[in-house]
């Protein structure tokens, strides 16, 4: 029944569209480093590794959510097989839960590609986390159960969250590998020598891509 709450659907929809939106920001972001836009300005440096790696955190709280209501399922399963598994709902929640799953995992390992671990790990465990509880007080109805000073110190530590995030962003400490330029092509020329010190007789020259050009002219 939880699943056809308006609540839970209204959660669902701007989480997805929150994710769309950290995706897309995403690729904007990968598009102007790429190209050396002077768009690329240091604050949106700043965002970039953010942006993917708050949503492979949002991502993994969803997957958190679903796999516990696939639990309760399981268990309610028991006692009555027929009713659980002839409703859409439960293949609902397993489609869901392998989506999530694996996004999840598409984009972790996407940020730790691009970014260091020491900036990503903490700011998708820090998401999934928020997220996580967020979800799980909408979905769960959780929130009926908390009183006036939990509230208040979730709030408060939701604010500490934001704030080490920010720390985070603005340390120079973090380097991504993005930021390290690519390799030049590099062409491998061997050629025999009659050295005494080459025994092979063999010897290697290696051109970059510049000076194989300077040869050609």
């Amino acid at each position: 029944n939880r699943l056809h709450d308006k609540d839970f659907a209204v959660y669902l929809f701007f989480t997805l569209v929150l994710c769309s939106l950290l995706y897309v920001g995403f690729l904007r972001a990968e598009y102007l480093r790429r190209t050396h836009s002077p768009r690329y300005t240091k604050l949106i440096a700043r965002i970039h590794p953010l942006l993917v790696s708050s949503l492979s955190g949002i991502l993994g709280a969803q997957s958190l959510l679903f796999a516990k209501a696939l639990m309760l399922l399981m268990i309610a399963g028991y006692s009555n097989t027929h009713y659980v598994y002839t409703k859409y709902e439960t293949y609902f929640v397993i489609f869901a839960l392998i989506f999530f799953l694996g996004t999840q995992i598409h984009y972790l390992n996407l940020s730790l590609q691009r970014f260091e671990a020491i900036f990503v790990l903490p700011v998708y465990q820090v998401f999934w986390i928020m997220s996580g509880v967020f979800g799980a007080v909408i979905f769960y109805r959780e929130f009926e159960e908390i009183s006036f000073v939990r509230s208040l110190f979730i709030t408060i530590g939701f604010l500490m969250i934001i704030l080490g995030i920010y720390m985070l962003s603005i340390s120079t400490s973090h380097k991504h590998c993005s930021d390290i330029p690519l390799k030049k092509n590099i062409q491998i020329i061997i050629h025999s020598s009659n050295d005494n010190n080459n025994k092979n007789g063999l010897s290697f020259v290696v051109l970059s891509e510049e000076e194989e050009e300077q040869q050609q002219e």
